[in-house]
């Protein structure tokens, strides 16, 4: 059970860690959240937490770096 919960933590980011996987701030995030509309959309955990799947920001940075 407690090889589950850690692995369930790591697939999920919150907007600090994601801005950071990206090399922008999180000021930059939340601009490219509000004007891009490739960009993943969030899981809202409350109102005012949000956390994005690791994955997807991985799938959409792979999507905007040139080949």
């Amino acid at each position: 059970m407690e090889a589950r919960e850690s692995t369930m933590t790591n697939d999920f980011i919150d907007p600090k860690e994601a801005a950071k996987m990206l090399t922008i701030t999180t000021k930059q995030l939340h601009y490219i959240m509000e004007t891009d509309e490739t960009f993943p959309k969030p899981i809202f955990l409350s109102k005012r937490i949000k956390r994005w799947k690791k994955d997807d920001v991985s799938g959409w940075l792979d999507s905007k770096t040139p080949k």
